[in-house]
């Protein structure tokens, strides 16, 4: 696993908007892989340029979602 391997990767951000693999994860809504970069210890209060974390992400996300679907 590359985690394993290479762990400084793990919160590595990239250098265009700051995103690491939990925020692109998160934005990607891949819960699945969300959950293995948790378990191996990503960090969550890690802050894209933007200032976002990746519950941030998630949260925008869902809040896009409810207004396009008009639901309260």
């Amino acid at each position: 696993m590359m985690v394993e391997s290479k762990p400084e990767m793990l919160n590595a951000q990239d250098e265009g908007y700051g995103n690491a693999l939990i925020h692109i994860a998160s934005g990607l809504h891949s819960f699945g892989c969300s959950r293995i970069l948790i378990e191996s210890g990503a960090d969550l209060t890690l802050k894209n340029f933007q200032g976002h974390r990746p519950l941030d992400i998630v949260a925008d996300e869902l809040e896009t979602y409810k207004k396009h679907m008009n639901t309260p």
